[in-house]
């Protein structure tokens, strides 16, 4: 199935997950700024649950599931049955009713971490092939190009990446690329795009505001993926990784490094000592074979 039915939302803390299990019930909140429209238009069929460090040796892992039965509008202390009343137990929230949690055949792994912000729509194929986290997002038509190009040259980005400023401001950056010496987006735009105003003004703005926290981000139209350009683009990607010191293989759930034991690693496959963009190229291969 291609249709957009299926959504990964963020697990807070464990006690979100008893609520889950004993109640049957997850919680979004009602204010979020830009709920996703499959939320919105109560098209989610399937829940999964993306468990952030506060998991202990599950972090940074969708491993559960669940169907969704109903999603309604609904104050706190009905989200959150166990909870005392409190100031906050009348604000609104989606709530979505679940059947009972079904464990996945493999995790699906987020080898960089992420702890806020994980709200990722996606359809039932990619949820069920994917093997790491990028993989369930599903841009627009410009970025999934840019993404098999990434990919294609053993460049392993973080998509759609949380950035929090100074200025309390959020941003998604579409391709976020993690190096030695420093970090820097890739942005993918319409070709029509830089031509109104707002949008100008509002890449300045974003721009300048995540220079402040030291991403640099690089630019890129329809017309820079075109068969006959993408090659100079990569090029260009490539220099600037090559100028901050080559890819960045620390950070993620497993080290650089090989390790003797994994047993306090949360390991996927027999290959645990493979090193962080060996082990990315491995779930690339599995993923394009269809992971078996």
């Amino acid at each position: 199935m291609n249709q957009m039915n299926v959504l990964v939302a963020l697990l807070k803390e464990p006690h979100d997950w008893q609520i889950v299990c004993n109640y049957g019930i997850y919680r979004i909140r009602g204010s979020l700024r830009y709920p996703p429209p499959i939320l919105t238009n109560k098209q989610i069929e399937i829940l999964g649950f993306y468990l952030p460090s506060k998991f202990g040796k599950h972090k940074f892992s969708v491993r559960h599931y669940a169907k969704v039965r109903r999603i309604s509008m609904a104050p706190r202390h009905e989200c959150v049955p166990d909870e005392p009343r409190n100031s906050q137990s009348d604000s609104e929230y989606y709530k979505i009713e679940l059947e009972p949690p079904k464990q996945l055949n493999e995790p699906i792994v987020s080898y960089r971490g992420r702890s806020h912000m994980v709200l990722i729509p996606t359809t039932e194929e990619r949820f069920f092939d994917a093997k790491e986290l990028n993989f369930l997002y599903q841009g627009s038509r410009l970025e999934e190009k840019m993404w098999d190009a990434l990919l294609r040259h053993n460049i392993f980005p973080e998509r759609e990446y949380p950035v929090h400023t100074r200025d309390v401001n959020s941003y998604l950056l579409d391709f976020a690329i993690f190096c030695k010496h420093g970090r820097f987006a890739v942005e993918t735009d319409g070709s029509q795009h830089h031509m109104k105003r707002d949008a100008v003004l509002y890449d300045n703005q974003r721009d300048n505001q995540l220079s402040i926290e030291k991403w640099e981000v690089l630019h890129y139209a329809s017309e820079d993926v075109a068969p006959s350009k993408i090659e100079h683009t990569i090029g260009q990607i490539t220099d600037k990784i090559d100028g901050l010191g080559g890819l960045d293989t620390h950070g993620g759930l497993f080290p650089a490094k090989p390790i003797k034991s994994s047993s306090s690693q949360l390991a996927l496959f027999h290959e645990a000592h493979l090193d962080f963009l060996a082990l990315r190229r491995h779930v690339l291969e599995k993923y394009e074979r269809g992971g078996k």
